[in-house]
């Protein structure tokens, strides 16, 4: 997460779940900068939603280790643009690339590729 807190979620047993004021279960977020301290080439998130806040809390990795990330982008529509617009912010110069791993373009997915020239 962007900040250490307990974020609720919907338990439902489907592909589906995602953070929610009102879920059924809890978990803790915790900043990725707060709690990695190693070198870092590649960072994969599919985290039912809270992406944005996730690549929020890695701010600093991304910065200093310009890692390649791998996002999913399909939980919530406005995913769909604000994602990429976060991770080009993040990871300026990276080439995207997108790849819907289901149909129907579910399991959307945007990999950024760092430009090694640019680190």
């Amino acid at each position: 997460g962007e900040a250490s807190q307990v974020v609720s979620f919907r338990q439902d047993g489907l592909a589906s779940g995602l953070t929610v004021d009102d879920g059924d279960a809890t978990a803790l977020f915790v900043p990725l900068d707060a709690i990695y301290h190693r070198e870092l080439t590649y960072i994969k998130l599919d985290v039912e939603g809270a992406e944005a806040a996730a690549l929020k809390g890695a701010r600093s990795l991304i910065a200093t280790h310009r890692p390649a990330i791998e996002v999913s982008i399909y939980h919530r529509p406005e995913d769909l643009w604000m994602q990429p617009r976060l991770v080009d912010e993040m990871l300026p110069a990276a080439a995207f690339y997108l790849w819907a791993h289901g149909h129907n373009g579910f399991d959307l997915v945007l990999y950024a590729i760092p430009d090694p020239k640019c680190s």
